[in-house]
């Protein structure tokens, strides 16, 4: 456990849990403090997130245990090549081609490699889809 403190009169405490293959599997994040007239002590939990892993150790999934949104983590390999809101990870040809959704909404990141290159080595991310999609360069020295 980490704990993080802020001020007098609150601070935040960061818990974080691993499995038997020194996997992060949940991460929570509690608020506490004490009221106007220092009476009352609060907590409130302001984020859970569970994560969970496939046979290679690779993540595969983060979900919010609040909300039950859910981010999928796709890969080729050791490297990292799109995560996406599970709402959003239908790949069939009809959702790709429909242009009447707008790319903004399309909660998804994919990253592109250097061709050829051994490892971790990104050259862009793609935000999005389609025309209205942003594409970031990483500057690699």
């Amino acid at each position: 456990m980490i704990r993080e403190l802020r001020g007098k009169r609150q601070h935040t405490e960061h818990q974080f849990k691993w499995n038997g293959q020194h996997q992060l599997i949940e991460f929570k994040k509690i608020r506490h403090y004490w009221d106007e007239n220092d009476k009352d002590f609060h907590q409130t939990v302001e984020t859970v997130h569970g994560y969970e892993y496939d046979a290679f150790g690779r993540r595969i999934s983060k979900t919010d245990m609040q909300t039950g949104d859910k981010t999928l983590f796709f890969w080729q390999g050791e490297n990292l090549i799109t995560e996406c809101h599970a709402d959003d990870a239908d790949f069939s040809v009809e959702v790709i081609r429909n242009e009447h959704t707008k790319a903004q909404d399309y909660r998804c990141i994919s990253y592109i490699y250097e061709p050829g290159s051994t490892g971790f080595r990104p050259m862009a991310q793609l935000v999005g889809r389609g025309r209205g999609g942003q594409i970031y360069y990483y500057l690699n020295d």
